[in-house]
């Protein structure tokens, strides 16, 4: 610290002393020795105005190297900027590690299995309260009820592959439109399926091909639903849930997954899947 005092004066009339040797001190206190700090340079017998003076009820802060202060505008009180700077929520810091995996795993997105709305057990959820909920204001339990998959660049294009193949020319419409011959439609897609898993000898792309037929399968259920006596989907089912059964008894790295997000939220999808297919009488 180039001085070890600053004068605050108004109108040549001293008003205060500030003793930098203290501040000195403090930072030479600063938990987490990992981090550097700095302080700006406070210059020697430095006058300011009493319209300067920052309230006392606003601490001071020391922002690490590796955190920079963010900028804010001139407007906004001092305590609030303040509060934003030190505070962040549960959902803020979740996000945060979830990119961090997308980035390490080279994803290019995420899908969403279970989202935070359903913690909060409210079976009358309003559409309109849907509209207006913010994510930020989630408890920590809230948070960690949430399940997503990260999407690679390989990933996205075996999910968009399975889609044509089931959804054939409806694939990619917004409005889609469903009879009882779509549960024939599934049933040959999963034939032209089968053949391609099983000739599929890498387990990445083995297990990307079937997240996409299943995730598909999922998300454009009307097969469940409708369909004749005597339709033979069970044992479609029945097959598909081999898969997985197998598939899962491979390591993350044999998969090309994290075991942070994608696993767990692939047991979710299942879940799911398994609640939607028993649903039916």
């Amino acid at each position: 610290v180039p001085s070890t005092s600053a004068t605050i004066s108004s109108d040549g009339d001293t008003i205060g002393q500030l003793n930098l040797d203290d501040i000195h001190a403090d930072i030479q206190h600063v938990p987490n020795p990992m981090y550097t700090t700095t302080v700006d340079h406070i210059p020697s017998e430095a006058t300011v105005t009493p319209e300067q003076v920052p309230p006392s009820s606003v601490t001071p802060t020391i922002y690490h190297q590796h955190h920079p202060p963010p900028e804010y505008s001139e407007d906004q009180p001092p305590a609030k900027r303040l509060k934003e700077i030190i505070v962040k929520s549960p959902y803020d810091l979740a996000m945060e590690r979830l990119q961090a995996v997308c980035d390490r795993c080279h994803g290019v997105g995420y899908s969403l299995v279970r989202g935070v709305a359903r913690a909060t057990q409210d079976d009358d959820y309003e559409e309109e309260e849907e509209e207006t909920f913010d994510p930020t204001k989630c408890s920590q339990a809230q948070v960690d009820h949430v399940r997503v998959i990260v999407i690679t660049k390989e990933r996205q294009e075996c999910m968009d592959e399975m889609g044509r193949l089931i959804l054939r020319e409806q694939f990619g419409s917004e409005m889609l439109s469903f009879s009882t011959s779509y549960s024939y439609q599934v049933l040959a897609a999963w034939s032209e399926f089968s053949k391609l898993y099983h000739k599929t000898k890498d387990w990445k792309r083995k297990f990307d091909l079937l997240l996409g037929f299943t995730d598909t399968l999922k998300e454009h259920d009307t097969w469940i639903h409708d369909h004749e006596v005597g339709w033979g989907g069970e044992k479609m089912v029945k097959q598909l849930a081999l898969c997985w059964k197998t598939i899962l008894t491979k390591s993350d790295e044999d998969l090309g997954i994290d075991r942070e997000y994608t696993r767990p939220g692939i047991v979710a999808l299942l879940e799911q899947f398994k609640e939607a297919v028993e649903s039916v009488e």
